[in-house]
Formats: C-alpha cells, sequence, structure tokens
C-alpha cells in the first residue's frame, strides 16, 4: 500500500493535482506547445549573448599571464552581476507575454462561461492560471542558477546579493503577472494586454521616481526623495544594491528593512490585484453568458449605447453610398475604427502633445535635464509612438479579416493582390498617420523657430519614410501567416525589438573585443535603426549644439548624416519589399 502510495505520488502532474485542475491543464497545455520551447530556447540565448558580451567588454585576448588572470576575476564578477540583472529585466518581460492570455484566451475562445459552471470559483480560476504560467518562468529562471553557484565560487559577490536580488525578482515577477492578469480579464486581445502592461510597468518604475523627485516639498532634497522610491521601486532598489556591492558607499547601502518592504509592499499590491482580477472574471463571463457588453465596452459615451430611434430610421432609409475609385481603398477610407483603435490613438497623440508642450517650456525643463536631452527624448519619443502604433495597425488590418472568415470573401473578388495591399496600407496610414505627422510638424516646427537646421526635415521625413514601410511591411507579412491577430502583433513587436534593441548591443560586444572601442558599435546604431539616425539627426542639426558624429573612423556632419539616412532608407526599402512579396504570396495559400 505504501508503495501504490509513492508511485502515485510519484507520476507525472500528481503534484499539481493538489493545486487544482486548471493547474494541471496549464502545465499540459504548455508542455504541448511549441512556442513555450521557442521562448526557452530564446531566453537561454539571448543569456549566453548577454556574458558573451560582458566578457568580451571585461576581458583583453591580446594579453597573457597574471594581467589576463585578474582580468578573467573580475570577468567573473561582472558576470554575476550580469545576470542578476538579465534575470530581473527579462524574467518579467516573459511573464508579461505568457499572462497576457490567460483570461482573454478564455474570453476569446468562448470557454469561459463553461469554466465557470465547474465547481472552480473564480478565485481558484485566478490563481491556477497565476500559478501555472508561473511555472513556466521558474523554470527560466532555473535555468541560470546553476551558472551563478560556479561563477560565484570565484569569489567577489557575497551570497546575500544573490540571495535578496532572487526574492526582489521573484517579487517583482508575481506583481508584472498580476498586472498583466488583471488587464488579461478587462481586455480580449492579448497586444493590447502586452502593450497596457509594458506601459504601465514602465511608467510606475521609471516615472515614478522622476515625479517623486519634482513634487517633492522643499524641505526635502533630491537624494531623501529617491532613498524613499527604494522602499516601493524594485528596480532603483536593485540599483542602488548593485552599486553598493561593485564599489561600497554609504549613499548606496541598502537594509534589509528595505528589502522586506519592498517585497511585501509587491506581493500585497499583487493580492490587491488578483482579487479584482478574479472578481473581473465572474462578472466577465456573466455578460459574456447574457450576451451583455464586456466592461470595457461599458466606458463608451451614451450616444453610442442608445441610438435615437429618429437616427435609426433616417440611417435605414439612407442610399447605398456608391465606391468611388479603387475599392480597397473605398473602403479601408470609409470603414469605422473601432473604439480601442480611436482610444489608443487618442492617448498616444496626448502623450506626445504633452511631450511637445513640455519642450516648450525648456527653461523649467532645464532644472531636470538639458536642453540637448529634451529635444532627444522627445523626438525618441514621437518616434516610438509611432512606430508601436505602425506595428498594431499593420499586423490587425489583415489579422482582423483572417478571423473574422473575411478573407476568403475577399479573395473571390476580382480584386489583384497588388489592389488588395494598396488598400491595406492607405488603412495603415489612416490608423497612425496622424502620429507621424506629428513628429514631422514638431521638427518642422523648431526648424520654422531656427532651433533646428532645415536639413532636419529632410532627415526626418525619410527616417519617417524607412521606419513605415520596414514595419508596415513585416506587418502584412506576420498578418498573413498567423492565424490569430495577437499572434501577429507579436511576432511583429518581437522582431522590431530584436532588430532596434537585441542586435546593437550583440553589435557593440563583438566588435568591442577586436577594437577595444563603441566606436564600431556606436557606427551601426546611427546607420541601421532610427532610434539611432534620430539622435544623429538633433546632434548635427539642433542650434548651439552642432556636433560631428563618428562613424567608422569619420566624422559626418549634417550633410553626411543625411547621405547615410537615405542609404539606410534605401536598404530598408528593399527589405521592405522583400517582406511584401512574402506577404502576398501568404495571401491564397493561407486562408
Amino acid at each position: 500500500m505504501a508503495f501504490a502510495a509513492t508511485s502515485r505520488f510519484l507520476r507525472p502532474f500528481a503534484f499539481a493535482r493538489g493545486l487544482g485542475p486548471l493547474f494541471d491543464k496549464e502545465l499540459r497545455v504548455a508542455s504541448r506547445r511549441r512556442r513555450a520551447y521557442t521562448l526557452r530556447c530564446a531566453y537561454v540565448l539571448l543569456l549566453a549573448a548577454f556574458i558573451i558580451m560582458i566578457w568580451a567588454l571585461r576581458v583583453d585576448f591580446h594579453r597573457a599571464g597574471a594581467m589576463s588572470r585578474a582580468q578573467m576575476a573580475v570577468a567573473a564578477k561582472e558576470i554575476t552581476l550580469s545576470i542578476v540583472w538579465f534575470q530581473f529585466l527579462a524574467a518579467p518581460l516573459v511573464t508579461v507575454i505568457l499572462l497576457s492570455t490567460a483570461i482573454s484566451d478564455e474570453v476569446y475562445g468562448r470557454t469561459l462561461c463553461v469554466l465557470m459552471t465547474t465547481p472552480l470559483s473564480s478565485r481558484q480560476v485566478v490563481l491556477n492560471k497565476l500559478s501555472g504560467r508561473l511555472v513556466q518562468i521558474l523554470l527560466l529562471v532555473a535555468t541560470s542558477l546553476p551558472l551563478l553557484a560556479l561563477v560565484r565560487v570565484l569569489g567577489g559577490i557575497p551570497w546575500d546579493y544573490l540571495i535578496f536580488s532572487l526574492l526582489v525578482t521573484a517579487a517583482t515577477i508575481i506583481f508584472v503577472g498580476s498586472i498583466s492578469l488583471f488587464f488579461s480579464a478587462l481586455c480580449r486581445q492579448a497586444y493590447v494586454v502586452m502593450i497596457v502592461s509594458i506601459v504601465t510597468i514602465v511608467a510606475l518604475f521609471t516615472l515614478g521616481p522622476w515625479l517623486a523627485i519634482a513634487l517633492r516639498p522643499g524641505w526635502i532634497s533630491r537624494g531623501d526623495a529617491l532613498a524613499r522610491c527604494v522602499y516601493w521601486n524594485p528596480l532603483l532598489l536593485l540599483q542602488r544594491y548593485t552599486d553598493y556591492v561593485v564599489t561600497p558607499r554609504r549613499w548606496a547601502a541598502v537594509s534589509t528593512t528595505q528589502i522586506v518592504t519592498c517585497c511585501v509592499l509587491l506581493l500585497s499590491v499583487s493580492a490587491a490585484l488578483l482579487t479584482g482580477a478574479a472578481r473581473l472574471v465572474r462578472s466577465v463571463a456573466l455578460r459574456h453568458a447574457m450576451g451583455e457588453h464586456l466592461l470595457l465596452d461599458r466606458l463608451r459615451w451614451r450616444r453610442f449605447e442608445e441610438a435615437p430611434a429618429t437616427k435609426n430610421a433616417s440611417a435605414a432609409r439612407q442610399a447605398v453610398r456608391r465606391v468611388v475609385g479603387p475599392p480597397m481603398i473605398w473602403k479601408e477610407g470609409t470603414s469605422t475604427l473601432t473604439r480601442r483603435e480611436k482610444r489608443f490613438s487618442h492617448t498616444l497623440m496626448a502623450v506626445e502633445i504633452m511631450l511637445i508642450l513640455l519642450v516648450y517650456l525648456f527653461p523649467t525643463m532645464m532644472f531636470f535635464a538639458s536642453y540637448e536631452v529634451l529635444h532627444l527624448a522627445c523626438v525618441c519619443g514621437l518616434l516610438g509612438a509611432g512606430a508601436l502604433l505602425t506595428i498594431t495597425a499593420s499586423a490587425t488590418v489583415i489579422g482582423r479579416e483572417r478571423e473574422s472568415q473575411a478573407w476568403p470573401l475577399l479573395l473571390v473578388t476580382p480584386l489583384t493582390d497588388g489592389d488588395i495591399l494598396i488598400g491595406k496600407f492607405v488603412g495603415v496610414l489612416r490608423r497612425c498617420g496622424v502620429v507621424w505627422l506629428l513628429l514631422l510638424a514638431y521638427v518642422a516646427g523648431f526648424a520654422w523657430a531656427k532651433c533646428l537646421r532645415p536639413l532636419a526635415i529632410v532627415q526626418v521625413t525619410m527616417i519617417i519614410l524607412s521606419a513605415l514601410l520596414f514595419l508596415s511591411a513585416t506587418g502584412f507579412y506576420f498578418g498573413s501567416r498567423c492565424r490569430r491577430t495577437a499572434d501577429a502583433v507579436t511576432a511583429n513587436l518581437a522582431l522590431a525589438g530584436a532588430l532596434w534593441c537585441v542586435l546593437p548591443l550583440l553589435a557593440q560586444a563583438a566588435t568591442y573585443g577586436r577594437d577595444a572601442n563603441w566606436a564600431t558599435g556606436r557606427s551601426l546604431i546611427c546607420a541601421a535603426i532610427p532610434f539611432g539616425q534620430a539622435s544623429a539627426m538633433v546632434l548635427t542639426t539642433l542650434d548651439g549644439y552642432i556636433t560631428r558624429i563618428p562613424w567608422f573612423g569619420f566624422q559626418l556632419d549634417a550633410w553626411g548624416i543625411t547621405l547615410l539616412i537615405l542609404s539606410s532608407t534605401a536598404a530598408y526599402l528593399l527589405i521592405s519589399l522583400l517582406f511584401l512579396w512574402r506577404a502576398v504570396r501568404a495571401f491564397r495559400r493561407r486562408i
């Protein structure tokens, strides 16, 4: 009998039965999905690349003997710190991606109502969803624990730092997962959950300390205000702790009370978010079962909810509008935007207008940053907003028609693939063109005020064209290849992040070991990444701050940067044509 009990305990997923059947189901589904294994491989490869980058930065391969051994000891210390920071930054990002579909998948698949008819309570559903997805994160974090233990043997890093950093990382993962799960109960589309969760977390952890310093009373210094943010900001807490471990200083010391307080506060907020998500799940399931609108749909105006009878009668008597011009362009130009697209566009426009107003108030803002930095932040912020909206719009114009089963009907019409593609591009311009025009108007306005050279207008126009064409082409490609809109948007986001964030770091690491400087990596960023091109544009055209940009041993002025951006735009155009060709080939193959 004892043998039978032991065999039942050792049976696969036996431990999961104590946590609930939904937890067991989450583990079984994750073990069958290809994306789970792809995510693990990508995590391990990025961790290896990150370690190689740190190793190349700290070790001079041209030296030998005692100097090389001393550098290896320093490299071991840097590798340990880099692994800790990689876990802290990468694990929450993976948590957002995994938990963005926790509840929205059930709503999208119309299985949430069936799930609520089981003996499981809404609290059990939320906790099992969270724990089932967090197990996968635990497996990713566990891959680096043996490496941390091995490198720790070389010395230089105290055990307290490793233990407390793991505790802070675990609390941050639970907090980020709770935020993503909460938004997943509100939004049906997974990509909306990811974007909103990432924006919320970045605003809380990065803008929160800045606001705390800006709004502090006069009797509190900036250092004291920043020290108080340690109690609730894990990013600032880990940064100060790392500074204290690297170069022990009194101002950077972190006490155990601060670490415990930060973890307890994050877990308390996570418990509150999970409680709210549990109540939302029950409400969403009931409304979905009764055929009513979901919670976010209730935020619309009354004139959208209850249309007057006279308006409906006049709309019924209205004649059918005639198609003018190319059918797809007419359709994309006259189709009504969804409320989510309108809210998202209005939010981005409000943020951009706020950034522009902040720059015009530069005498006040220069107390916090220089005039040059403010221009760089605003231009990169406007560029990032336009890129984000283009990524989502280009992947959804085709993905929604595939999900609604309207794509096969569109393909049986006399329209050619080129007509469909041009019409979809007009739809992308309609959704995100205003955001790009704001960036152009920003540069043109400061050029008219003689704060920027007129050549900046030409440069920013080429940057906008390259980013718009490239992101639209990749969005069309993933929209025609993926079955779901959320997968297409996620793939487009991942491609843009890998090309514009991960590859520059790898390029700098690869060139540093050979050239012993950052010049080659910075030259590649300036030549291939729109954000680097925008920074070079500001530095070479801003009045009073004009400088030359080093590029592969040359010193480029504004005209040299213009030629560089022109060649980059031509390269982006060729790559965009390649993605468009692949997207057109997939139009009639992936139905």
